[in-house]
């Protein structure tokens, strides 16, 4: 996984100071992503060629006025 020893133990007792990409990362060396975030559903999935409607606040955007 490309850590330090010290950190693999704090990873192994559970400890949150560990970080979180430790955790993803060994999550994926143990292929265990699809127990942390499994797949979307195919039917919650746009089309590819279907287009998202942008705000009014993104149109204004645009236009140069702030969006935040």
């Amino acid at each position: 996984m490309g850590v330090s020893e010290n950190t693999l133990r704090r990873l192994e007792k559970g400890d949150p100071g560990a970080g979180a990409g430790i955790y993803l990362a060994a999550l994926w060396a143990l292929s265990m992503m699809d127990e942390l975030a499994p797949p979307v559903p195919p039917a919650l999935l746009a089309s590819p060629r279907q287009r998202v409607k942008r705000t009014e606040q993104e149109r204004q955007a645009r236009d140069g006025t702030d969006y935040f």
